[in-house]
């Protein structure tokens, strides 16, 4: 197993890793202040890679340009901890040698292994620890978003026969996803609103003339939008034609979030509009996942979902890039894709029973980050969660690319918001486009 981060690899320590981790672990500042002594010698540090750094989930922490070795990270699983006693729960323990302290590269594998652990191994809970007075390990926990769940004043240390304060963190998977969504969320709509994703932390509302960004959601046609506004965090974005936007200020730069479930605001904003031969066209809220259904973590390799309600089943088949296009002008996935170069279909999964194919769930790469899920459901297979089923699965499809997958639908689907909700997925902004 190899896995990548922009500037790391993580990979299985080697024999051939001795001197370096001999170089690193011989050092007085490194080892003893996690829990483990000073390596004494070449032949000491070679023992460990055999027999201590050789757990399934124990990593060399490697520069990706030149391949130099500059730490170690491994999730513990049951057995090699004494955190838990659960098969799906584990412990996250890392370190970096001092000659590459302050360069990061602690969060950067942490983030990458921990997404690993709930994604890949179906981990629901990462346990992390440090002693009292590791500072350096308690600010890289709490860069990850780990949170404080005890301490102990007598934690044995046996490696050095040592009797310590000891500090226990917890992130669960829940937790995990919900902050890697929000962040995710915040950087996109940034983009989109010609921000900064700092001012989306703010309490203002954010006024900006539109103008085209690297990494902005391509829909066809958005640059000729004269106002779109986005409700998140409880506050409003808006970006446009500067004349319109300018005149929104003056009206709104007070406004709460909650502007946007009053009726007379819209027709207000609607007669604004109208001055400049625009008016109000769509709203939609947009939802994020914030739960992961375990049938897809932890899914079963013939891909076959049998719904334990209505003992029905159907199978998996899975589509990427041009097999896709083989359902172009097939109505009945209208809503599972696009077909449009600007947010090309990447994936989809259908569902399938006796041959026939009973719904379909498609993801358009909307920007280089977020993917959007469509989905479709024949009438008859209404009622066997053949949608749930297929968005959950898509979901992890979708996260395991790396992206952020993301569901739209109308303010008046319920049918379709039912399917998100079922799915794990909540709402997490609203937005509304305004056109000719």
């Amino acid at each position: 197993m190899i896995l990548e981060t922009n500037r790391l690899i993580l990979r299985h320590w080697q024999e051939s890793d001795a001197d370096i981790l001999f170089e690193y672990a011989s050092d007085p500042d490194v080892g003893p202040i996690a829990g483990w002594p000073v390596h004494e010698s070449r032949e000491y540090s070679l023992d460990v890679i055999r027999n201590v750094f050789n757990g399934p989930e124990c990593y060399a922490v490697c520069l990706k340009d030149s391949g130099l070795v500059v730490g170690a990270i491994e999730l513990l699983l049951n057995g090699r901890t004494d955190m838990t006693d659960r098969d799906d729960e584990c412990e996250l323990g890392y370190w970096i040698g001092k000659p590459h302290w302050g360069n990061e590269y602690a969060p950067e594998a942490a983030r990458r292994l921990i997404e690993h652990g709930f994604l890949d191994l179906g981990m629901r809970t990462i346990w992390c620890g440090y002693y009292d007075g590791n500072s350096k390990s308690r600010i890289v926990q709490e860069k990850l978003g780990f949170v404080f769940h005890h301490t102990c004043d007598e934690v044995d240390v046996p490696l050095l026969n040592e009797i310590r304060i000891g500090h226990t963190n917890i992130m669960t998977r829940k937790h995990w996803l919900s902050g890697k969504m929000k962040n995710s969320l915040y950087d996109q709509l940034a983009r989109d609103y010609c921000c900064d994703a700092a001012d989306i932390y703010s309490s203002d509302n954010i006024f900006s003339e539109y103008r085209q960004i690297e990494g902005q959601r391509r829909f066809k046609g958005q640059e000729k939008c004269p106002l779109k506004i986005a409700v998140v965090n409880g506050k409003l974005l808006f970006t446009g034609r500067r004349e319109i936007v300018d005149e929104c200020r003056k009206r709104y730069e007070n406004a709460s979030g909650k502007w946007f479930m009053d009726i007379e605001k819209f027709r207000e904003l609607d007669s604004i509009l109208s001055s400049y031969g625009c008016k109000l066209k769509s709203a939609h809220p947009f939802y994020l996942p914030t739960e992961l259904s375990e049938q897809a973590v932890r899914k079963d390799t013939t891909d076959k979902l049998i719904d334990s309600k209505f003992k029905e089943d159907f199978n998996l088949v899975r589509y990427t890039g041009d097999e896709i296009l083989q359902f172009k002008g097939d109505d009945r996935w209208n809503e599972a894709f696009c077909f449009d170069d600007n947010t090309p279909d990447v994936l989809a999964v259908a569902a399938v029973s006796d041959g026939e194919i009973i719904g379909m769930a498609g993801a358009s790469a909307d920007s280089d980050d977020f993917w959007q899920i469509g989905i479709n459901v024949v009438q008859d297979a209404e009622g066997r969660h053949v949608g749930t089923s297929l968005v959950s699965e898509l979901t992890m499809d979708i996260l395991r690319c790396g992206r952020i997958p993301y569901y739209g639908t109308g303010m008046s689907h319920i049918a379709s918001q039912r399917v998100a909700a079922a799915a794990g997925y909540d709402v997490f902004w609203f937005e509304l486009l305004a056109g000719k």
